[in-house]
């Protein structure tokens, strides 16, 4: 279990200069690159709290950060099925310009450590990226898993690899793992209030290697209640490679170890009241030692 009531900024770790020791420290500021991109950092001025609400503007914090150890990070991560939820506020009115959007998501640590497609060059990669929350503006987001495969530039756009998700591009058919007995394709989240106010939004990761009848699932909720949006998959046998295939799609994030992050750009920052996630007893959470002496990152 992971828990973060953001009173003070003392579950944060800003020192990116120097080894980032994981020690007491329940995030962390100097990033992993990711998409292609450098390494990057913020500082306390874009991660600060009053009230005991923090606000993060134009940047992210993690649960993970670069390290010198064997596994190559530090910090938390999180495997076998696990209930996310953060309570947490952005503005209504969407910046007609902006990089990116507030955004409370996971994304394996195998991505940024090594190859994740055994048996092939370290640019090719598989993995699965759980979107619990994307701001769209006004009183809907987007609640959006990803199964991404290949290489950079697969698409239209040279920051994005291949890549299959619910968000309406594919269609559900019989083939497809359901949970209760449908199958679903979808991502938009419709709020009963708009943005401007805190809702508190949680994302459900259910492993099939740890279900009954070996089926997975991710499911996203609003303010406790579910949204109707959710996504399952079947564990695959071994040795299959993607691109992934029904019933197998996203079941990639069963086998990895999910880094939270969560963030909003400058001119479209992020409140926080807290960060919970809880696990089964038999559900792993896996802290890392200290990195070696000196280490400075990448």
């Amino acid at each position: 279990m992971l828990d973060s009531e953001f009173n003070d900024t003392k579950d944060i770790n800003f020192n990116n200069g120097a080894t980032p020791s994981p020690t007491g420290y329940k995030f962390f500021t100097r990033l992993f690159s990711i998409w292609g991109g450098s390494a990057n950092s913020i500082g306390t001025s874009n991660a600060t709290v009053a009230n005991g609400v923090l606000t993060i503007s134009g940047g992210q914090i993690s649960t993970v950060a670069p390290g010198a150890n064997a596994s190559g990070y530090v910090g938390t991560t999180f495997q076998g099925g696990a209930y996310f939820e953060a309570r947490m506020s952005w503005s209504a009115n969407t910046p007609s310009s902006r990089p990116w959007w507030p955004s409370f998501y996971s994304v394996p640590t195998e991505y940024f450590v090594g190859t994740s497609w055994p048996g092939q060059a370290s640019s090719y990669k598989h993995f699965v990226e759980n979107d619990f929350f994307e701001a769209w503006g006004g009183n809907q987001y987007g609640a959006t898993i990803h199964d991404w495969y290949g290489n950079l530039g697969c698409t239209t756009t040279a920051l994005d690899y291949c890549d299959i998700s619910n968000d309406g591009s594919d269609s559900a058919n019989p083939s497809d793992p359901a949970k209760d007995g449908v199958a679903r394709y979808q991502n938009k989240v419709t709020m009963p209030t708009g943005a401007g106010t805190f809702h508190v939004i949680g994302a459900l990761w259910v492993s099939a290697k740890q279900s009954a009848n070996h089926v997975g699932y991710v499911e996203y909720f609003v303010d406790g209640q579910p949204t109707g949006v959710w996504k399952a998959w079947k564990t695959p046998p071994s040795g299959v490679s993607p691109p992934p295939t029904l019933p197998y799609i996203f079941s990639g994030l069963d086998d990895d170890h999910s880094t939270i992050f969560i963030g909003g750009p400058s001119n479209w920052p992020v409140q926080v009241d807290w960060i919970h996630v809880w696990q089964l007893n038999n559900a792993e959470s896996n802290p890392v030692a200290t990195p070696e002496a000196g280490f400075t990152g990448p």
